[in-house]
């Protein structure tokens, strides 16, 4: 793979990212959120929202 890419004409640029006991000393469990939490977000354009947010409308109806 890494021989395809070296000739073809797309850039690839290296990053490093502090996840996990880089950012704050925690729990193993924390530690394990944020690896996944990067895993999930590695290549999507929204990788700086730090959360999904759900957006649920109640109606009222009457049980009749």
């Amino acid at each position: 793979l890494l021989n395809k890419l070296e000739g073809s004409d797309e850039a690839i640029t290296p990053t490093v990212t502090r996840i996990g006991d880089c950012l704050a000393p925690g729990l193993t469990a924390d530690a394990v959120y944020s690896g996944h939490k990067f895993a999930r977000e590695l290549g999507s354009e929204n990788s700086r929202q730090t959360f999904n947010r759900e957006r649920i409308t109640l109606s009222s109806q009457s049980a009749d």
